[in-house]
């Protein structure tokens, strides 16, 4: 999953009342690795929505998977898919021009970020043209207010269904959109296999 954007093993449903101190409790839980917010929205480059994610740790370490360079650690810096450096023909050191975020939708003028990195985002709708910040290059650069989720990843030998069963207890909700789902390239290649 890690090759396709996912690098945690569930993002669950939250119920708690309190997300934050539920996400450092969820970092005490045995077997569980690391835990980190994880944001989604759009950004806008000329004019055309492009999604957007920022990942930051709660607890342990965790970052989008890195082609080449780094993850973005200040709000003057992005990291993008190599699709869309590719169609913008940019590459590391490059600055990508993204309209300023707001309810106005981006017509109160642009900001332009260093690239400091390509990277796979999370699949978006297997969206692959996307960007990747810093939370608070997100938050000045949204175009909508963002969606916040919990991400957590276990520890390799950990019983997964010990540790939901105690993250339930938190607050937790564990659904089938928890979990990684291949890209619809990857099942398109399921459904051929047979013929081979």
């Amino acid at each position: 999953p890690t090759r396709y954007g996912w690098v945690w093993s569930t993002v669950p449903d939250d119920l708690s009342d309190d997300p934050e101190a539920t996400a450092q409790a969820a970092a005490e839980v045995d077997g569980v690795d690391a835990v980190a917010g994880l944001w989604f929205t759009t950004v806008s480059i000329d004019g055309e929505q492009v999604p957007a994610a920022a990942l930051e740790p709660v607890a342990g370490s965790m970052a989008f998977t890195q082609f080449e360079g780094r993850q973005p650690t200040g709000p003057s810096e992005v990291a993008i898919a190599p699709t869309l450096a590719e169609d913008l023909d940019l590459e590391i050191g490059d600055q990508l021009t993204l309209d300023a975020g707001g309810e106005d939708g981006g017509t109160g003028g642009s900001i332009d970020l260093e690239v400091v990195g390509t990277v796979v985002g999370p699949p978006i709708d297997d969206f692959y043209r996307e960007v990747v910040l810093s939370v608070d290059g997100l938050n000045a650069l949204a175009q909508s207010e963002p969606t916040a989720y919990v991400a957590i990843r276990y520890e390799a030998d950990a019983s997964a269904a010990g540790v939901e069963d105690d993250l339930e207890t938190l607050g937790y909700r564990f659904t089938s959109s928890a979990y990684p789902k291949p890209p619809s390239q990857v099942e398109q290649f399921r459904t051929v296999a047979p013929l081979l």
